[in-house]
């Protein structure tokens, strides 16, 4: 549909084209005349030119410059006037509106000092932040705009998630540990007697492991170490593997099958997947 608009931005499609748009996309001549206007409203793109960038800060001077500024954060453009602007500059609704703010809120300088009272709020707040609340003052304080320093605490807690995250050897030691403890799931008797009758084996260990692996990560290591534990890798099971191949036509054994082989040599899944896989690259590049 933004292929057909972007070769015929000047015209509407005649009736003939729109009942060929609607079979090719299985959709209602309605839908089709309907989904164009709005395409052609909010995609399309002008060439942004010195005079329509004037024309957009002529429009903002007349609409903001004698209001105070909780009220110009009040005065947002309204449907109605983003298209008329939009049509006074021949540019599209999204492309007024990014200027629009990008004027009322421009860019400020980027500083190590300006980085570290954000390093500052972020270590001091997170991960309780409020930063909804915060960011007036946090403007004021740097001179950015609120993109900037939503954009910095997104960065920020990125790099935590990443530092906090990261499954070292020691945490995998804890859970391995755990594993071999309790090899069926279940909490032991001595724990049971310390009121942990209920509790998830998962919201132990992120006690144990100092909250330092989430939840999400505790659950697949534990799969992978009881479901999925590797096994040792001998030339028998290799020889085991290539022979099933070759009386299968070198085709991938399905969940069943895999399962199945699994089992009988005495491999785990992804073991078993990766020496498929090799095996069958390696009997092509024969």
């Amino acid at each position: 549909m933004r292929e057909w608009l972007s070769k015929n931005q000047d015209r509407s499609p005649t009736r003939e084209e729109v009942r060929q748009l609607s079979r090719r996309l299985g959709l209602g001549t309605l839908r089709i005349r309907s989904f164009i206007n709005a395409c052609r409203e909010t995609y399309l793109r002008g060439e942004l030119t010195e005079d329509k960038l004037q024309h957009i800060r002529e429009w903002i001077d007349e609409h903001w410059s004698n209001q105070t500024e909780s009220e110009q954060s009040l005065t947002v453009p309204t449907t109605q006037k983003l298209r008329q602007l939009s049509k006074d500059v021949s540019l599209s609704p999204r492309q007024v509106q990014r200027l629009v703010n990008r004027v009322l809120n421009p860019p400020g300088k980027l500083t190590q000092e300006n980085q570290q009272i954000i390093q500052q709020y972020f270590e001091e707040n997170h991960p309780n932040m409020h930063l909804k609340h915060d960011i007036d003052g946090l403007r004021k304080e740097t001179g950015l705009n609120a993109t900037q320093i939503t954009n910095m605490i997104h960065r920020l807690k990125y790099d935590e998630q990443a530092r906090i995250r990261k499954l070292t050897p020691e945490l995998r030691e804890i859970v391995l540990e755990w594993v071999e403890n309790h090899p069926s799931g279940f909490v032991s008797e001595a724990l049971e007697e310390d009121g942990a009758r209920n509790q998830n084996e998962v919201d132990i260990l992120v006690e144990m492991t100092g909250h330092a692996l989430s939840r999400s990560q505790l659950h697949n290591l534990l799969w992978r170490l009881r479901k999925d534990k590797p096994q040792e890798m001998t030339q028998t099971k290799k020889n085991q593997t290539r022979q099933w191949l070759q009386e299968h036509d070198w085709r991938r054994p399905n969940k069943q099958e895999l399962s199945e082989l699994c089992d009988s040599i005495g491999l785990s899944r992804s073991q078993m997947r990766g020496l498929v896989h090799r095996l069958s690259l390696r009997r092509k590049n024969d």
